[in-house]
C-alpha cells in the first residue's frame, strides 16, 4: 500500500465538509461514475495508466469500483493521495481544473469513508498468521523447555516490501514444511522425554599455574595467556554426546591503561584432524577480575545442538573446548590465529603488552548437567515421572490436555483433545513403554494449525468481534516476545483479567522490563530498518584497503543497541532522526574517528559537535547497507529514508529503466548528483527522480563505509584485462532541492529538515511500522483513523516508545478481529 503523506485523506475529509468543493455530499451520492467522474479519469489518467501503457503496474479503466469487497481499495487509496499532493497527472500532461481536479478527489473519499465503515463493522480482512521460523523456534524452547535449533530445515519468510516477516497474507503453506515440523516435533520431544535411570555424569577439572603452561591434556603450543584473536584449547578423550552442558572457566584479566576488558568465548564440539571450534556454549562475556581475585565464568548450553563427527582415530580425537579471547578494538595488530595449522608452523609468540588479555586458571566441564532426575522439562509434560499410571488412557488425556493448554495458547476443547488421544489408543501397542508412544501423540499436536497458526475464528454473520483473553495473550506475546505466553499471562487470561486496561497496561511493562523483550528489539529493528542489507554489501578493497570488516557486525549491533538504548531509558524518539548521542564500541568508534570509547560491548557514547553521526539516516548500518561497497549508492539511500522512516515509498521503477549513461562526455569526471541530472532528462526517469534524489544526494558526504569525505574516488581500469591504470577524485556534491522548495545542504541539513518539517509524517510513520508488526499483517486504508489516532497519543506522549507500544495495545486495532 503506498504510504503517501497519510494526513491528505483526512485533508480531503476536511475539505469536503466545509464544502471547498462545489459538489455536496448529496451530489456524490447521485452523480454516477460513469457520467461524471470516468470521463475525467479517461481524460487526465488513461495516456500512462491505460489500455496501452500502465506505468507502475497500474491500469485505472479496469480497476474494480467496489472499495469494500474488491481487490483495488489501496490503489484508489493511492490515486486519491497522489490527485491531492498534486502529483498527477505529471507537470508536462494537460492537467486537470480545480473544480475537475475536485471532483474526482471528493469521489474517491466518498467510497474510502463508506469502506472504512463497513470494514470497521464487519471485521475487514481477515488474515490467519502462520507462526514464522523464528516464533517457531521460540516456541518450541519454551514449550519443550530444551535449546536445540528446531528451524533448520524450514524455508525462511520473504517480507513484503517495506513489510515485515510476519505479514500473514504472504505465509503459505506445503505438504514438505509439514514433514519438517513433525521432524522437528519429534527431535525435541526425544531430548525433553527421558528414560530409565540418570546417565553417567563426566566431570572434567583441569589446573594451571599462571607461569606455566597447561597438563597433558592441552595442545602443547597453546599458552593459557589468551591475547586478542588468540585461543586457549583443550580436549577431553571420554565425553558424552548428548544433555546439558556446564563448562566453568576460572580467569583474570590483564588491562592495559586505556584499554576495555577482554572478551571472553567458549565453544564446543567434536573435530577430527582439525582445530576448527566447534559451537558457541552461552554468550559472550567481559573478563573484569584481576589476579588477587579471579573469577568463575559460567557457560551453559545442549551438546545436542552441536553438529559432531564420531571419535575416531585421529591426530587429535575428542571433545575440544575451546575459550577464545574476541576482544577486538579495530587494531591492525589483532588477528585471528589460524587453528589449522600443525605445531610446527605454530609459533606463539608473548602476550602483546598493549592489549588485554586472559588468563586461564582451570577450566570444569560437566555433562550431562541434570540438577534432578528425571529433569524439570520431562516432568513438565510426563508430570509424575516415569511411574505411570495403571490407567493409561486417563493419564494420557490428563497429559494431553496440560500439554495443549501450553502449545495451543488457550485450554483445548474436549473435541480436540480426543483427536490425539485416540491416535495414542491405536498405536500403543507399537510401543514397549507408555513415553514412547505419548510422544508420538503430541508430536501430532505440535503440526496442528491450533499451534503452528495464531487462530482467531471468524464468524460472517457477526462481523467484528472483541478479542478474547486468551487471543489477546497471544498477541501480545508474539508482539514483544516472538513466543508463546508465559503462564501469568495465561493464568490472567483464564481469570478474565486481561482485558482490563490497567492489567494491560502493567503486563506491557511487565514483558517490555522482561529479557524476552530483547526478541521484538533485534526483530523489528532488523525488518524496519532492512538490517540484513548489510550483509547484500561486500565492501571492494580496491577502494578501502584499510576497511576492517569486521566492523560490519558492529554497525548493526550499533543501531539495534541505539533503539534499545530510546525505549530502555524513555528517550524520545525523535532521537532516531537526530541525537547527540550514539552506541559504540572501540572498534567502531576508531572507524568513525571518535575517541573515548574503550572496550567490545556497545555503550552510550556522546558524539562530537561535528560529527553528523546523530540518528539514523547517519549510522553505518544505513549508509554501508545502501551502498555498492565501492561507492555511496543515493537512490537506495533515499529510497531507504522514504520508506523506512517516512513510510512514503516511491513506486517501483519502469521495467525498462534506462541505465546512467557512461558515454556522455566528462561523464566519469561528474558528482554524482550531476550523473543523475542527466539521467532525468529522460521523460520516463524524471517525474520519480525530482522527488527520489533530494533524499539521498545530501548523504553524498558519506562513503561506501559510512566515512565523511569532500570527494568520492572512481577507479579507471584498461578495456582489456580489467586492470586499473589510475585513480582519481571525483568533486561531491551534498545540497540538492526538495520537492517543496526547501533546499538541503549535507546531511546535517537533511535531518534538521525531517525535524521541522517531516516531524507529523515520521511519527505516524513510526506508529504505521509498529502497528503492522505487532497485528502480523499489511495496513489497510481502513486502519487509517486508527493510525491517526495513535499518531495524536505518540506525539502528546512527547515520542516515547514504551508508550506507542501501550496504545497499540490498548487499540480497538489490536483488541479486534
Amino acid at each position: 500500500m503506498h504510504q503517501g503523506y497519510r494526513k491528505t485523506f483526512f485533508v480531503s475529509l476536511i475539505l469536503v465538509a466545509v464544502r471547498i468543493s462545489s459538489v455536496s455530499l448529496g451530489d456524490l451520492e447521485r452523480f454516477a461514475y460513469e457520467d461524471t467522474v470516468g470521463p475525467l479519469f479517461e481524460k487526465y489518467c488513461f495516456t500512462c495508466h491505460g489500455p496501452d501503457e500502465q506505468e507502475s503496474g497500474v491500469r485505472i479503466d479496469t480497476l474494480n469500483r467496489d472499495f469494500v469487497n474488491g481487490r483495488d481499495g489501496e490503489t484508489w487509496h493511492d490515486m486519491h493521495d497522489v490527485l491531492i499532493l498534486g502529483d498527477m497527472p505529471p507537470e508536462e500532461d494537460d492537467q486537470p481544473s480545480n473544480r475537475e481536479r475536485q471532483l474526482m478527489i471528493d469521489w474517491i473519499t466518498a467510497e474510502l469513508e463508506h469502506a472504512t465503515a463497513v470494514k470497521r463493522e464487519t471485521g475487514g480482512r481477515g488474515v490467519i498468521r502462520r507462526l514464522t521460523r523464528y516464533e517457531y523456534n521460540n516456541t518450541l524452547i519454551d514449550l519443550l523447555g530444551i535449546e536445540l535449533d528446531y528451524a533448520t530445515d524450514l524455508p525462511p519468510e520473504t517480507a513484503p516490501r517495506g513489510g515485515f516477516e510476519n505479514d500473514g497474507s504472504i505465509m503459505g503453506m506445503s505438504g514438505m514444511q509439514l514433514e519438517y515440523y513433525l521432524k522437528a516435533a519429534r527431535m525435541g520431544l526425544d531430548v525433553a522425554l527421558v528414560y530409565g535411570p540418570q546417565p553417567e555424569r563426566f566431570y572434567h577439572y583441569g589446573t594451571c599455574n599462571v607461569d606455566r603452561r597447561w597438563d597433558a591434556k592441552v595442545e602443547k603450543t597453546h599458552t593459557n595467556k589468551i591475547q586478542p584473536g588468540n585461543a586457549f584449547m583443550t580436549r577431553m578423550m571420554d565425553y558424552p554426546v548428548k544433555g546439558p552442558v556446564t563448562i566453568r572457566v576460572k580467569a583474570h584479566a590483564v588491562i592495559p591503561e586505556g584499554k576495555g576488558p577482554p572478551r571472553m568465548r567458549v565453544r564446543v564440539g567434536i573435530r577430527a584432524d582439525t582445530y576448527i571450534p566447534g559451537g558457541q556454549i552461552g554468550e559472550d562475556i567481559d573478563v573484569l577480575d584481576t589476579e588477587e581475585t579471579p573469577g568463575v565464568y559460567e557457560f551453559r548450553g545442549q551438546l545436542d545442538r552441536f553438529e559432531k563427527v564420531l571419535a575416531t582415530p585421529s591426530n587429535f580425537p575428542g571433545l575440544m573446548i575451546t575459550v577464545q579471547n574476541v576482544y577486538d578494538d579495530g587494531s591492525d595488530k589483532i588477528d585471528v590465529l589460524d587453528l589449522r595449522l600443525n605445531e610446527q608452523e605454530r609459533q606463539l609468540n608473548d602476550p602483546d603488552p598493549c592489549q588485554p588479555w586472559i588468563v586461564v586458571e582451570s577450566v570444569e566441564f560437566i555433562a550431562p548437567d541434570y540438577a534432578v532426575w528425571p529433569p524439570e522439562h520431562h516432568t513438565r509434560i510426563l508430570f509424575e515421572g516415569l511411574n505411570v499410571p495403571e490407567e493409561e488412557s486417563a493419564y494420557a488425556e490428563e497429559v494431553l490436555r496440560r500439554f495443549m493448554r501450553r502449545a495451543y495458547r488457550r485450554p483445548a476443547t474436549a473435541e480436540e483433545i480426543q483427536q490425539p488421544l485416540r491416535f495414542f489408543e491405536e498405536i500403543r501397542r507399537e510401543y514397549e513403554t507408555f513415553t514412547g508412544a505419548i510422544k508420538e501423540a503430541l508430536a501430532m499436536t505440535l503440526v496442528s494449525p491450533q499451534f503452528l497458526y495464531l487462530v482467531e475464528p471468524t464468524d460472517e454473520n457477526l462481523g467484528a468481534r472483541k478479542l478474547t483473553d486468551f487471543e489477546v495473550a497471544s498477541r501480545l506475546s508474539y508482539f514483544l516476545w516472538s513466543t508463546m505466553p508465559d503462564e501469568e499471562l495465561l493464568q490472567i487470561a483464564e481469570k478474565g483479567r486481561l482485558l482490563k486496561r490497567r492489567t494491560l497496561s502493567k503486563q506491557v511493562q511487565r514483558m517490555l522490563d522482561h529479557p524476552k523483550s530483547e526478541r521484538f528489539v533485534k526483530r523489528f529493528t532488523e525488518q524496519w530498518l532492512d538490517l540484513v542489507a548489510l550483509d547484500r554489501v561486500a565492501i571492494n578493497p580496491q577502494f578501502y584497503p584499510d576497511f576492517n570488516e569486521r566492523a560490519i557486525a558492529d554497525m548493526r549491533r550499533e543501531t539495534e543497541a541505539f533503539f534499545e538504548e530510546i525505549l530502555r531509558n524513555d528517550l524520545s524518539a525523535l532521537n532516531f532522526l537526530d541525537s547527540d548521542f550514539s552506541m559504540l564500541n572501540e572498534r567502531l568508534a576508531k572507524h568513525y574517528g571518535i575517541d573515548g570509547v574503550v572496550g567490545s560491548s556497545m555503550q552510550r557514547a556522546p558524539l562530537p559537535a561535528d560529527s553528523k553521526r546523530g540518528g539514523l539516516i547517519t549510522q553505518g548500518s544505513m549508509l554501508v547497507g545502501n551502498s555498492t561497497g565501492e561507492d555511496s549508492h543515493p537512490i537506495n539511500r533515499a529510497v531507504w529514508i522514504m520508506e523506512r522512516i517516512l513510510d512514503d515509498p516511491p513506486p517501483p521503477p519502469p521495467a525498462m529503466v534506462p541505465d546512467l549513461d557512461p558515454e556522455t562526455p566528462g561523464f566519469a569526471e561528474m558528482p554524482l548528483k550531476e550523473q543523475l541530472a542527466i539521467h532525468r532528462q529522460q521523460e520516463s526517469c524524471n517525474n520519480c527522480h525530482k522527488k527520489i534524489d533530494p533524499w539521498g544526494i545530501p548523504l553524498e558526504e558519506f562513503d561506501a563505509t559510512g566515512l565523511r569525505r569532500t570527494k568520492s574516488l572512481r577507479l579507471m581500469a584498461k578495456e582489456k584485462g580489467g586492470a586499473r591504470t589510475e585513480e582519481f577524485y571525483a568533486p561531491g556534491e551534498i545540497s540538492d532541492v526538495m520537492p517543496d522548495g526547501v533546499e538541503i545542504q549535507g546531511a546535517q541539513s537533511l535531518k534538521d529538515y525531517l525535524l521541522e518539517t517531516r516531524r507529523r509524517d515520521f511519527a505516524r510513520a513510526m506508529v504505521a511500522k509498529l502497528t503492522s508488526y505487532g497485528l502480523g499483517r499489511t495496513l489497510e486504508f481502513s486502519d487509517e483513523p486508527d493510525i491517526e489516532q495513535l499518531a495524536d497519543q505518540f506525539e502528546k506522549r512527547d515520542y516515547r516508545l514504551d508508550k506507542l507500544i501501550e496504545s497499540i495495545v490498548l487499540s480497538e486495532l489490536f483488541l479486534t478481529r
